[in-house]
C-alpha cells in the first residue's frame, strides 16, 4: 500500500501543505559605528517608501531621549533581511532601544509588534572610523600619537589623518 510521496510540506495522502504568511520579526541590532546601525530581521522586508520613512523608527537612550535617525541608507535592493540607519552619533556606555513599525516583508505582511523593538549599548568596536591626531592637534607628544595609530590598527580601525589647519605657529 502507498501514501504517496512523502517530504517536507506532503503528508501520506499525498497533499501539500500551504504555510500562512508570518510577521516578520526583528531579530538583533548591529552598531557598525557611533552613527550607524543595522537592524536584522528573520526575513526579508520590501525596500518602499514605509522602509525608507525615518518616521517608521523609533531610538530611545536609556532615560527615554530620543536618538534622531537622520536617515536610511539608500539601496537598490528590492527587497533585505536588514534595514541600516544613520543616527545622530550615539554615547559610548549608553544603553539604546528601537522600535520598528510599517515596514513589510515580501508577503505585505507587516513587523510583528510582539517582536519589532531590539536593544543595545554602544561600545567602541573594531572598524569604528576614528580621527588620528597629528602633531599640532590635540595631544601632540610623539607617545601619544603613535599609542593613537597602533590602537587603531590593533582594532582594525579606518584611520583618518588629520594635520593642523589655520595659522601657522612662529
Amino acid at each position: 500500500m502507498s501514501f504517496g510521496s512523502g517530504g517536507f510540506g506532503s503528508n501520506p495522502f499525498g497533499s501539500t501543505f500551504k504555510s500562512l504568511p508570518t510577521a516578520p520579526e526583528l531579530l538583533y541590532v548591529e552598531f557598525m559605528a557611533a552613527d550607524l546601525i543595522r537592524v536584522w530581521f528573520n526575513e526579508d522586508l520590501i525596500v518602499n517608501e514605509e522602509y525608507l520613512n525615518i518616521d517608521n523608527y523609533t531610538i530611545l537612550d536609556a532615560n527615554s531621549a530620543p536618538l534622531p535617525v537622520m536617515r536610511v541608507a539608500p539601496t537598490n535592493a528590492i527587497s533585505l533581511p536588514y534595514i541600516l540607519l544613520q543616527t545622530k552619533p550615539q554615547t559610548a556606555g549608553q544603553s539604546y532601544s528601537i522600535t520598528v513599525l510599517n515596514v513589510v516583508d515580501r508577503t505585505g505582511v507587516e513587523v510583528n509588534s510582539s517582536f519589532n523593538e531590539g536593544s543595545w549599548t554602544y561600545q567602541r568596536t573594531k572598524g569604528d572610523t576614528i580621527i588620528a591626531s597629528m602633531p599640532g592637534m590635540y595631544d601632540t607628544t610623539v607617545p601619544s600619537i603613535l599609542r593613537t595609530l597602533l590602537q587603531a590598527i590593533a582594532n582594525e580601525d579606518n584611520l583618518i589623518g588629520g594635520a593642523p589647519s589655520g595659522p601657522e605657529e612662529e
